[in-house]
């Protein structure tokens, strides 16, 4: 297998992941990976599959991270947080995360496609999205990469749109006996346009910096 294939090693349709999860379409690409929609067939349950691509498979980091994300949610449980229920590694040797399905578009998405937002969504989206990084911080986790491609819209349900939170991969426990910790002072991780200044500086940080990302985030939702 070469090219494209080869990089993000494509599982083949109806594959099945540890004699439990039958593998269907593709319903997500991204830098480090695949995101399919599966079959939990012990319960018939729709769930979505996140794969690591071959490439990353040398990288330790990127490794730990799948693992670290799985913790992070597994530990927080909130209705506003991408659950993830189990996880896992393919003969190969990549991880797997085992998460809920989502329908939607991301916050990303929307404001690209439609642009300033009105001040109730505003309100909505924010709100739900402090809502879970509240309970992360209760949990001294903190986040580290909020930005609308982390904000997940669902399908309106009632007329309501709810807020998931992705990507708990780069979040950092604020205890400092935890294994979720992987980064030291000095090491700078995030996207940039959403950092806090002490962030980027790779100073000693805290919960502060999400708070921070949300106001860029409620910058742009407005303008």
């Amino acid at each position: 297998m070469t090219g494209p294939d080869a990089i993000y090693g494509r599982l083949p349709l109806g594959y099945m992941v540890e004699d439990r999860y039958r593998v269907g379409e593709i319903v997500g690409k991204g830098g480090s990976g695949l995101i399919y929609q599966a079959t939990d067939v012990t319960t018939g349950q729709r769930v979505a599959l996140k794969t690591l691509n071959s490439d990353l498979l040398s990288h330790p980091s990127a490794v730990a991270r799948y693992h670290r994300e799985a913790r992070a949610a597994a530990g927080i449980g909130h209705p506003n947080i991408c659950s993830v229920s189990d996880v896992g590694q393919l003969p190969d040797g990549r991880p797997f995360l085992v998460m809920e399905l989502l329908t939607g578009r991301t916050l990303a998405d929307r404001i690209r496609d439609d642009g300033a937002m009105p001040f109730p969504s505003v309100v909505n989206i924010l709100t739900q999205t402090l809502s879970a990084l509240e309970a992360a911080h209760a949990k001294k986790i903190v986040h580290r990469d909020i930005k609308p491609d982390n904000v997940f819209l669902t399908d309106r349900i009632r007329g309501v749109t709810a807020v998931k939170l992705l990507d708990f991969g780069i979040a950092k426990s604020l205890d400092e006996n935890a294994e979720l910790s992987l980064t030291r002072t000095g090491m700078v991780v995030g996207t940039p346009f959403y950092m806090a200044p002490e962030q980027a500086r790779g100073e000693t940080l805290d919960h502060r910096v999400d708070i921070y990302a949300c106001g860029v985030l409620l910058f742009e939702m407005l303008t």
